[in-house]
């Protein structure tokens, strides 16, 4: 959120997000994910690994920049719907507005699947890890989107809001938006298992384990 509203702010356009918005997303959006991923269970070798270093920071320089690229990438995705929707599509402000809104706070939920693990894509979890190991998951983002569409759809909530209902073809661009966020963090994925995981040695041996071992 400061990265989409510094390099709107910037460039000299109006605000995507008003602080209305800003704080229900922050208070209703964010956090029942948020809570989710607290109460993932203890990942089965957590008493093999070796301790850690004491001497290493907490987030080491690759992670920090995996970390910003994640949040520029969901940022710059934001800007991107926002100026096509206001300059391009030559849409009203609050219409623009809108569109930020959802692309944001849909790529944010999205997010909370992609950072149970740091070098486990995805793809690469498998059913069992998606769907059936954190129930919560499922359920705190679900409360998300619908907390979201009610801020969208219902009359009254909207007006507070500032929000208009967005019509399908916003939600191509949403769409469009989380598939280039989930392409972008399953890319830095990949980059820092190439750079992190001994060639030699099977990754699934080293997927949990090796973001814990250098931090």
């Amino acid at each position: 959120e400061v990265l989409l509203m510094m390099a709107i702010v910037f460039a000299g356009m109006d605000a995507p997000l008003t602080a209305m918005q800003i704080l229900f997303a922050n208070i209703v959006v964010d956090i029942p994910p948020s809570l989710a991923l607290g109460v993932e269970d203890s990942e089965a070798n957590v008493m093999l690994r070796s301790p850690r270093n004491p001497q290493r920071p907490i987030l080491d320089v690759q992670l920090t920049i995996i970390i910003f690229v994640q949040a520029a990438s969901m940022a710059g995705l934001t800007v991107v719907a926002y100026v096509y929707t206001f300059v391009v599509e030559d849409a009203s402000y609050k219409h623009s507005s809108s569109v930020a809104f959802v692309v944001l706070f849909t790529c944010q939920t999205i997010q909370a699947f992609l950072n149970r693990y740091i070098t486990l894509g995805f793809f690469a979890m498998g059913p069992q890890k998606v769907l059936l190991e954190n129930k919560w998951l499922w359920a705190g983002c679900a409360t998300s989107i619908v907390s979201m569409l009610c801020g969208l759809y219902i009359p009254g909530l909207n007006t507070i809001l500032e929000l208009k209902p967005v019509d399908g073809e916003d939600w191509v661009k949403v769409i469009i938006a989380v598939v280039a966020h989930f392409t972008i963090v399953e890319l830095l994925k990949t980059f820092y298992v190439s750079r992190t995981v001994p060639k030699s040695t099977p990754l699934a041996e080293h997927a949990v384990e090796i973001p814990l071992n250098r931090i």
